[in-house]
């Protein structure tokens, strides 16, 4: 059970480097006036920043440190959306039935 959470963890830290990359990608083309962009884009430009930055001794491993936990984090909060609004929505029953109708119908 303990490889399977920390399998699950890396993952989800790892999707979090990519969402926090995608984040920083955004405010970048947002900086230049580029609000429109693609997806795509937003995420292949936060991962060259993020890994021009990586190359700065010191630095680097703070800011991809801080990105993984930001990622992380953003993760963590969408799971508990999730399950939160998985628990929100009432589960539709079907009607109760008329025992009297059906034993009435078996009987005829």
């Amino acid at each position: 059970l303990v490889p399977v959470f920390l399998i699950v963890v890396c993952l989800a830290g790892f999707l979090g480097y990519f969402v926090a990359a995608t984040a920083v990608g955004r405010k970048l083309l947002i900086a230049f006036h580029r609000v429109e962009s693609p997806l795509i884009l937003q995420f292949i430009l936060g991962i060259l920043l993020l890994w021009a930055v990586g190359l700065v001794p010191g630095l680097g491993g703070l800011a991809k440190f801080l990105a993984f936990l930001v990622g992380f984090g953003a993760v963590g909060i969408a799971v508990v959306e999730y399950r939160r609004s998985k628990k929100a929505i009432p589960k539709t029953t079907e009607p109760p039935t008329n025992p009297e109708a059906t034993s009435d119908t078996a009987a005829k």
